[in-house]
């Protein structure tokens, strides 16, 4: 039987300044919009601070790299389990977004209710139990609706998506996401028009950076979480083994000339991986 995963996680990206900067400070989360639309609500959609991931084989990632770089990391499943990297659920079915919305109203009904009693989800001036409004104490206690959103909302992705244009199977992907909780800090944009705002134009500005209190989130990682740094082409090897040789930290964490001699070992090209694999 073919293999159908890795046991690696790999973040991929577009250029190699990029991957060296993930190697040098670790990876920062930033907002990426998930499309929730269906047939009764088709401008439906979030947007979710995150790092993603995915575990194809890389003798698969031909079509994959196109998409989004031909320059990744790999690092361990162990490593994803400690920092709570989960795999996506895959929504087919339009019945599923329907009801994401559904509960995310309900919600929305309720957090007006607490408006008018001048609260919020975050901030609750009354004692729930049973405050003003017992049906409110109740589900916030028994659901924690805002969470409960929260977790679903950021973990599902549409089966079918579009890229250039062109309907594309997400299900392939074999996705996985590092989500940074919505707070005030980190706010979430629970509709398109937010996170539009924040985005600008798509083809006139680059995507905002991350915020400070985004980077505060970033995952990090130690030499012994690193499987493979994928680069492009075979003659950016000795580019990258240049580099590792001038850092004193990787992911803000320091290195011994010994971790480097290990780092250079899990170099590898697309180049080679394309050939040989």
């Amino acid at each position: 039987m073919g293999q159908f995963r890795t046991s690696s996680l790999f973040h991929y990206t577009k250029s190699i300044d990029v991957l060296y900067s993930i190697l040098a400070q670790g990876l920062i989360p930033n907002y990426c919009y998930e499309d929730l639309s269906y047939t009764q609500n088709p401008n439906r959609g979030i947007g979710v601070p995150m790092v993603s991931f995915c575990d194809i084989p890389l003798s698969k990632t031909r079509l994959f790299v196109e998409r989004y770089g031909k320059y990744a990391v790999g690092l361990t499943k162990e490593w994803a389990e400690g920092k709570r990297i989960n795999p996506i659920l895959y929504a087919k079915d339009e019945n599923i977004l329907i009801s994401l919305n559904f509960q995310k109203a309900i919600e929305k009904r309720f957090a007006d209710e607490l408006k008018e009693h001048g609260c919020d989800e975050r901030h609750v001036s009354f004692d729930l139990t049973p405050g003003p409004k017992p049906q409110i104490a109740s589900f916030l206690n028994c659901i924690n609706a805002h969470s409960a959103n929260q977790c679903i909302h950021g973990m599902i992705k549409k089966y079918y998506g579009e890229y250039d244009g062109n309907i594309q199977v997400n299900y392939e992907e074999n996705e996985w996401r590092y989500l940074v909780e919505d707070t005030e800090s980190t706010p979430w944009f629970w509709n398109k028009i937010g996170y539009d705002e924040w985005r600008g134009d798509r083809n006139a500005t680059p995507k905002p950076e991350p915020s400070e209190a985004l980077i505060k989130h970033k995952l990090q990682f130690t030499t012994k979480d690193v499987a493979f740094i994928i680069v492009s082409k075979e003659q950016e090897v000795s580019d990258m083994v240049n580099f590792l040789s001038s850092m004193d930290n990787i992911a803000d964490t320091k290195i011994s000339e010994d971790d480097k001699l290990i780092l250079y070992t899990r170099i590898i090209s697309l180049e080679r991986i394309q050939k040989d694999f």
